[in-house]
């Protein structure tokens, strides 16, 4: 088997080969060391052990996310004081109770547009540790409770509910639900304790809890933390390509593309892996998902508009998906399963490799992509078995 002629090892290098061109017009973070969080500037790959994440564009609906002092946010009995955020800067506050008997919430109105919304917030514990998160949605309220202390889920918690560990005692707490399209809201209430929201309570003044980075969202679960200020605000769609005229041996006659990556969630939307393709997607060969898990290649101005099905892959699980092409015909392959195959010519002008996305930014995916091949040759069927083997 010949070497590949691109070898992009994202996940054991986390490097960022040079030859790529990669774009987000906004800033972003990261997983930290140092800190639980790292800011990621404009422009600037997001590498981590498990490779190159990559996500659409996303809209911060809550109004100073982070800014509680603000009048986006209503306050009942709750003081505040300001506290490190994950990401090590000072904008995340200590929510404190003070010394009355009720109950210690902070709440803010929003517009959605009709549909799938999640909303999220990152919490940690000082003095509380329970953390009830509601918000409002098609017939009521959904309500998720956290448990700070473990990072458990209450038994409270409806379905579309998740709390992530991201480091030095801070989760992430959010709740996916339909929303109305009209007058939303988002509400945090502090808890004395593991078990039903009391109606009221005496408060303590040394307790609270820290909060920082509230977010609401379209689409199925919390995407990276977006800073709003006074407006939404939107972190632009990452976009990752390379012009294959670059690649020494690069021939569009014959070939084998192999992509080992990761999804959080099953898409509800199309998504593209990777895709080789002239500039406007009319001739192209490509890696995606439909909707849901399963995995299809898919062609475009060649191979008589081939779509082959080659297995489903499973959420927050890495998978290994290879296409392969030459005169002959179009092959692909899916975790060393059946070798899917069929005839005709291959497309013309393929011109450029995009992980991601395919060409004009359409079927963003949200993706962590571990290992990227691309060979020279159309592989055996027994060479792409074992190279989606792993």
């Amino acid at each position: 088997m010949a070497a590949p002629i691109l070898l992009l090892d994202f996940a054991r290098t986390r490097r960022f080969d040079r030859r790529l061109a990669f774009a987000r017009p906004s800033p972003t973070v990261r997983a930290g060391t140092a800190t639980p969080l790292r800011a990621v500037a404009t422009g600037q790959p997001r590498l981590d052990a498990a490779g190159l994440l990559l996500e659409p564009a996303a809209t911060n609906l809550a109004l100073h996310g982070s800014a509680f002092d603000q009048p986006s946010w209503t306050l009942r009995y709750v003081s505040l004081a300001p506290a490190a955020a994950p990401d090590g800067s000072l904008t995340a506050w200590k929510v404190s109770e003070t010394a009355v008997t009720n109950t210690f919430r902070l709440s803010q109105r929003y517009i959605a547009a009709e549909g799938l919304h999640t909303a999220s917030v990152y919490a940690k514990a000082a003095g509380r540790s329970v953390l009830w998160l509601r918000m409002s949605m098609v017939g009521g309220y959904a309500t998720v409770a956290a448990n700070l202390a473990d990072g458990t889920l209450l038994a409270d918690s409806m379905p579309g509910s998740a709390i992530m560990p991201v480091g030095n005692g801070w989760y992430r707490v959010s709740m996916t639900q339909p929303v109305t399209g009209t007058d939303n809201s988002v509400l945090l209430v502090l808890a004395p304790n593991i078990g039903p929201l009391p109606a009221s309570y005496p408060g303590d003044p040394a307790c609270g809890l820290y909060l920082w980075g509230v977010q609401m969202e379209a689409g199925p679960m919390a995407s990276a933390p977006v800073a709003t200020g006074a407006t939404a605000a939107v972190r632009a769609a990452e976009s990752c390509s390379l012009p294959l005229d670059r690649l020494p041996r690069w021939s569009p006659d014959a070939g084998t593309l192999l992509v080992d990556a990761e999804l959080p969630l099953a898409p509800t939307m199309p998504q593209t892996l990777a895709t080789l393709s002239d500039s406007g997607g009319g001739n192209a060969l490509s890696l995606r998902l439909p909707g849901g898990t399963a995995v299809r290649a898919s062609a475009s101005g060649g191979f008589a508009g081939a779509d082959l099905a080659i297995g489903t892959m499973t959420p927050g699980t890495r998978f290994r998906a290879a296409l392969a092409w030459n005169a002959d015909g179009l092959a692909a392959c899916l975790d060393g399963g059946v070798v899917a195959g069929a005839d005709g010519g291959a497309p013309g002008g393929l011109a450029a490799l995009r992980l991601g996305h395919a060409a004009g930014g359409a079927e963003h995916a949200r993706c962590r992509i571990a290992r990227v091949a691309l060979y020279p040759d159309r592989l055996p069927d027994a060479a792409l078995r074992r190279l989606t083997r792993g």
